[in-house]
């Protein structure tokens, strides 16, 4: 049986939608426009070298506040698509609001 996990989330002009993808070894983050159908920054664990994933969650939770922050962005919708809020994606969402962003 097939089930549809994701809720129609859309962003809209104000508020960018982040979307996270967790694969078995890596996590992959990306803010998108779309009104606009363009990715306006993204962020992974593929750069990063050795460490824990929780460490490395953080890391980019981090790195993508930062970005955002840099292109004057704090206010985003989060789009977890079919993970549940734990683990590694609950990391990455602390990270970025302990760096300024709201959700």
């Amino acid at each position: 049986m097939k089930y549809n996990y994701k809720k129609k989330l859309t962003g809209t002009s104000d508020r960018y939608r982040l979307h996270i993808f967790r694969s078995n070894y890596h996590i992959y983050i990306q803010v998108i426009d779309d009104t606009n159908g363009f990715t306006l920054c993204n962020a992974s664990t593929l750069k990063l070298k050795g460490g824990r994933n929780s460490i490395n969650a953080r890391e980019i939770g981090a790195n993508i506040a930062e970005n955002l922050l840099k292109m004057k962005i704090k206010k985003i919708y989060f789009d977890r698509g079919k993970y549940p809020y734990k683990g590694l994606i609950k990391l990455v969402c602390d990270s970025a609001r302990e760096s300024g962003l709201e959700f």
